[in-house]
């Protein structure tokens, strides 16, 4: 599917698609430990820069899942998910990859005081939830 230039990252050689198909989760004994781990703690994965979910390879042209897309597609999943973009193209794109998913929270602004306000307030300790953060812009 073909998108705007704009809207999609191109990524040179020293990030090969190879890496964006692979996940630190993929290997089983780590997939035990966080099941273990899953069943008495909430895990939230944020992504502060999340993009349209899509990049392209410079070297190729083919089009590689996002961060987003590969933690949605991480097993064990992740009990909510927060996707934050300024770029209201991007975001509209993430909407139309995720749907009406409940544990799929997409906010269009910045970052800084949408974490402030609306993401981290979620995330508490005493409340066994747990956050992986990704700030990469």
């Amino acid at each position: 599917m073909a998108r705007e230039t704009a809207l999609v990252h191109t990524l040179g050689r020293f990030r090969p698609p190879e890496l964006f198909r692979s996940t630190p989760f993929s290997d089983s004994s780590r997939r035990l430990n966080c099941e273990e781990i899953a069943e008495s703690t909430d895990h939230v994965y944020i992504d502060a820069f999340a993009g349209a979910g899509v990049h392209k390879s410079k070297m190729t042209g083919e089009e590689i899942d996002g961060s987003p897309v590969n933690a949605v597609n991480t097993q064990p999943p992740f009990k909510e998910y927060h996707f934050i973009d300024l770029n209201g193209k991007k975001v509209d794109h993430l909407n139309s990859l995720f749907g009406q998913r409940s544990d799929i929270n997409i906010h269009h602004g910045d970052c800084n005081q949408i974490m402030l306000e609306k993401v981290l307030p979620k995330v508490q300790w005493k409340d066994y939830r747990r956050g992986l953060c990704l700030l990469d812009p």
